[in-house]
């Protein structure tokens, strides 16, 4: 995975996990550098869209990627998440903020970039409208 930060090995091993949907989310911070990209979390394939929101920290940013299912549907889409709480620092928000793009752009299959600062701003709804009628 090349992106203009480093990615830890755990990191790169989750990215494809999601990517190839052998987990449904994997969620992603920067180290205390704020260069590199560390594995908070990945989850198991059986995870929910509730499991992946109660997995966000309330009060720190992060990165996520999500391999969501489309409803009534054979397809699937990748979803980038970067999530900014408003209860986080402004010089954390800032760092991560700085650095989104740079987030798993060479990612296959990525369709919808979705920001938030609360929980509402990440929900399954906001989601389904970003990729469309088909969504």
């Amino acid at each position: 995975m090349s992106t203009g930060m480093n990615v830890s090995d755990a990191a790169n091993t989750a990215l494809i996990a999601v990517e190839k949907g052998q987990s449904s989310y994997a969620v992603f911070l920067l180290d205390e550098g704020q260069n590199d990209l560390a594995l908070d979390v990945v989850s198991e394939r059986s995870a929910t869209y509730a499991d992946f929101l109660a997995a966000l920290p309330s009060a720190e940013p992060r990165f996520a990627l999500y391999h969501y299912q489309l409803p009534e549907s054979a397809r699937s889409a990748l979803v980038r998440f970067v999530w900014l709480p408003l209860e986080a620092g402004v010089v954390d928000r800032a760092n991560y903020d700085l650095v989104k793009d740079d987030f798993a752009p060479a990612l296959s299959g990525t369709v919808v970039t979705v920001q938030g600062v609360n929980l509402e701003e990440m929900s399954e709804d906001v989601v389904r409208q970003k990729l469309g009628p088909t969504g």
